[in-house]
């Protein structure tokens, strides 16, 4: 259940610092990182560290890509070690990452393995806000908006207001995020999933 906390509230955190930088300039030299020693790191500490871990590179300008290598690195280095909700997360911020710099063809794939079937995960909407997500990848609105509505429909799990009740998370998770998605829609991933969009801003279909 970490990883899916983590998860739901990885946006609040990264869109003020990776959300941005649609057209990532090529790999730069400086990104690098002592790729033996994050192999050594526990998943937790490697995948849910704010401020170290994979976001040692992402957090880095032109670096996201890098990010992307370096937890798909871990995954097949530390493969029998990690529980499906920590290969999951991986999968999805391995797919964000792709994403932000607007390789949504290869986003969507690893988006997709980032789906943890469980059954909590299925009572938090990570699937509806999964399909949203990808939908917004594919330019289709209307099924960015037909996630929405059913992420929205969703009751609110009995332990959900306890269990993040000192995180500032309101139900339903992520329907923000995808608010932000539809109200962006014709800007790049990068844009609508962080803060840069204009509230005022109205999907156009295209």
């Amino acid at each position: 259940m970490a990883a899916f906390k983590i998860m739901l509230l990885l946006a609040a955190v990264m869109t003020a610092s990776v959300g941005q930088a649609a057209d990532e300039p090529a790999k730069p030299a400086q990104c690098t990182v002592d790729t033996e020693q994050m192999m050594q790191l526990e998943p937790k500490a490697f995948d849910q560290d704010m401020n170290g871990g994979w976001r040692t590179l992402a957090y880095q300008d032109g670096c996201k890509k890098a990010a992307t290598d370096l937890i798909k690195t871990y995954i097949d280095r530390n493969w029998q070690k990690l529980e499906p909700g920590s290969l999951h997360a991986l999968y999805w911020h391995a797919g964000q990452m792709e994403a932000l710099v607007g390789d949504y063809r290869a986003a969507k794939p690893l988006m997709m393995a980032g789906v943890n079937p469980d059954k909590r995960g299925m009572e938090l909407g990570f699937y509806e806000y999964a399909l949203g997500t990808i939908a917004f990848l594919n330019r289709d609105l209307a099924g960015l908006k037909a996630a929405r509505r059913r992420l929205a429909a969703l009751p609110e799990p009995a332990w959900f207001e306890e269990e993040f009740r000192d995180t500032g998370l309101k139900w339903p998770a992520n329907l923000s995020v995808l608010d932000g998605l539809i109200r962006c829609f014709n800007s790049p991933y990068a844009v609508a999933y962080g803060d840069q969009c204009p509230k005022g801003n109205k999907a156009q279909h295209r």
